[in-house]
């Protein structure tokens, strides 16, 4: 029973029970040799040293909770740091007269500067065409172009098939058909030369 009392089922709980009894014994102690002041002070003289054990050992036993991190923001892609438009840069040999082709072809002007070397800006809703003035362009030696993925390239080729473009020379409007690549698409050759190629995914139509 003496064993259990001084060592206990605990460092913490053995801590706390040797202080207690060092300071019964103490009290005791004084009051069998020095009468009342001497226990009173044996008693606070042994809680003095066990205090300070039974606090480490707690703080060893109970280690404090570790603040809690916040959630890491998670970096962002190289996709949403860069997202953006792609757009087309052509030559033209005369401004006006690209404004006039593309404007039949459903594009309105957003922008033209003329100071410097001439620039035009056409857009027709997410489509947009840049153009930058090039007097000494040969059309038939312009190796320009790009290609526009649409919603619709069946509905877009009869829209400008309305138009009555030729299909050949320059310009021109070639055939709508389906590419094994998995495109359904056209081409049109602008006034200048420039080839724009406009496509839907196959699968999107089926």
């Amino acid at each position: 029973m003496l064993e259990f009392l001084i060592v206990g089922r605990s460092p913490l709980g053995s801590a706390v029970r040797a202080g207690v009894l060092g300071a019964l014994f103490g009290l005791i102690g004084g009051f069998l040799f020095g009468g009342r002041f001497w226990g009173a002070v044996f008693a606070i003289a042994a809680i003095a040293i066990v205090l300070p054990i039974i606090y480490a050992i707690s703080k060893r036993d109970n280690p404090a909770l570790p603040e809690p991190q916040k959630p890491e923001t998670p970096a962002k892609s190289v996709e949403d740091r860069w997202d953006g438009q792609t757009i087309p840069i052509l030559p033209t040999r005369i401004l006006d007269d690209t404004a006039a082709f593309w404007n039949r072809l459903g594009f309105h002007e957003r922008a033209r500067y003329t100071q410097g070397q001439g620039y035009l800006l056409m857009k027709r809703g997410e489509m947009e065409f840049h153009f930058f003035e090039f007097p000494e362009l040969d059309p038939k030696e312009n190796y320009a172009g790009a290609y526009i993925e649409v919603t619709d390239a069946d509905t877009l080729h009869a829209e400008y098939a309305a138009l009555g473009l030729p299909g050949e020379g320059i310009p021109r409007l070639g055939p709508i058909k389906d590419e094994p690549w998995g495109m359904r698409e056209f081409h049109l050759v602008d006034p200048d030369g420039s080839i724009l190629r406009f496509g839907t995914p196959s699968q999107r139509r089926s």
